[in-house]
């Protein structure tokens, strides 16, 4: 397991530095709107956008109008007003009826408008921009396993929520990392092996081999290791963002 550990410190940190939203986005929303114009290929592209209408009863699900012709749509409540703003990932993208349905998962949490900033400036002027809050009502993203794997790029910071049984353990104390390789069942006749990633100080409740554990959980991308016979395997690889433990 020396092998896994080693590689774990780095492995994070890329996930880490694309989901805190210091880089730019590869677009604005005019700029997106004008490469779909052109023909040009934006999946797996960030755009930062502003909600000038949600609508959420719309054929496609809920429904973000921004642009000349850009529908960004999602069958979850984005949970947005109009003038927010955000960045998203672009996952899918059609050409309806003269308007582009684009679908898409979050990179970083709506931005309010101004008048909703100064309404609640003041209870929120000591939370930093960064601080994760856990929402489990966002971890609905159903992408499978094999499509994870697949376009790691597009679905990176993907949200699932799954149970999974775990049975291996490997801390690294110094680097302050947890990893759990853990065994789930898509279907019944089905079961895949993960990696599930954790610092060290997020542990709320030991996790041993063989507990069995519902998880919310953020896609990193592929993780190879080395299994104790010397070969190799890649398996999908998640941030656990919050875990219960619920053996029988």
């Amino acid at each position: 397991m020396k092998k896994i550990k080693g590689l774990l410190v780095a492995f994070l940190a890329v996930f880490f530095l694309a989901a805190c939203g210091s880089s730019e986005p590869d677009y604005t929303t005019e700029q997106a709107e004008a490469a779909l114009n052109a023909g040009e290929d934006i999946e797996g592209k960030t755009v930062s956008i502003t909600v000038d209408k949600l609508v959420p009863n719309s054929a496609f699900g809920y429904n973000i109008q921004t642009g000349e012709h850009l529908n960004f749509v999602s069958e979850n409540n984005p949970k947005v007003d109009n003038g927010d703003s955000l960045i998203v990932k672009v996952s899918n993208v059609k050409s309806v009826a003269g308007s582009f349905v684009i679908e898409y998962t979050e990179v970083s949490k709506p931005k309010t408008s101004n008048s909703k900033k100064n309404e609640s400036s003041s209870s929120s002027e000591n939370v930093s921009e960064s601080t994760f809050e856990f929402d489990s009502t966002l971890y609905v993203d159903n992408t499978s396993l094999k499509d994870l794997m697949r376009d790691p790029e597009i679905y990176k910071g993907a949200k699932q929520s799954f149970v999974a049984k775990v049975f291996q353990v490997s801390t690294d104390e110094d680097e302050g990392i947890t990893q759990y390789l853990a065994t789930v069942t898509p279907s019944p006749d089905e079961s895949v092996t993960i990696a599930l990633l954790i610092k060290n100080k997020e542990l709320e409740t030991k996790i041993l081999e063989d507990d069995e554990l519902r998880v919310w959980v953020r896609y990193i991308k592929p993780l190879e290791y080395e299994t104790v016979s010397g070969s190799t395997n890649e398996v999908p690889a998640f941030y656990l963002d919050h875990y219960n433990i619920i053996n029988e």
